[in-house]
């Protein structure tokens, strides 16, 4: 039986006069790593944006506020792609104020819609159309359907505050 096999390996570093090993190992992250932590953070967060959407139109306090963010064009009224941001809001007043904070800068859409009954859907009566308040960003007329994805987007290159009108 071998019983070098069972002996554990030594690894020795070599020393450095002076110069702790954990200080050797920081000149090497701050010259091989582009930029200074505090640099990055900003670098991080300086195209991060809020915006904030205001609903003034809110004639019922009752049930949710559904509001999704979209950021393409493909989850803009889609029932299986999920939107960039959903939220959930409960309605307490007749004007609710929402911050939509650390938004990067790009193109995006807002759909809204008051759930009154709180059954997670846009309730629509036999014809198709909602029964229940609803919204979009740009605040457009849609008399005759849903207005297009290129109606309701908006840059967003700064922060930025957004009313949107409920329609009943």
């Amino acid at each position: 039986m071998n019983t070098q096999r069972n002996k554990p390996i030594r690894i020795t570093l070599p020393e450095y006069p002076g110069l702790p090993i954990f200080a050797l190992l920081a000149m090497v992250y701050f010259v091989l790593v582009p930029g200074t932590p505090a640099q990055t953070a900003t670098n991080d967060t300086e195209d991060l944006h809020t915006l904030t959407l205001i609903f003034d139109s809110v004639s019922v306090r009752q049930g949710y506020l559904m509001v999704a963010l979209h950021n393409r064009a493909d989850t803009y009224l889609s029932t299986t792609r999920l939107p960039y941001r959903r939220l959930r809001i409960p309605i307490n007043n007749t004007r609710i104020q929402i911050p939509l904070v650390q938004i990067p800068t790009g193109e995006y859409s807002v759909t809204v819609y008051q759930d009154l009954n709180s059954n997670m859907r846009l309730d629509t009566n036999w014809v198709g159309m909602p029964t229940e308040p609803y919204g979009f960003s740009r605040n457009p007329d849609s008399n005759l359907g849903p207005p297009d994805f290129n109606e309701t987007v908006f840059s967003l290159n700064a922060n930025r505050t957004m009313h949107i009108r409920l329609i009943q």
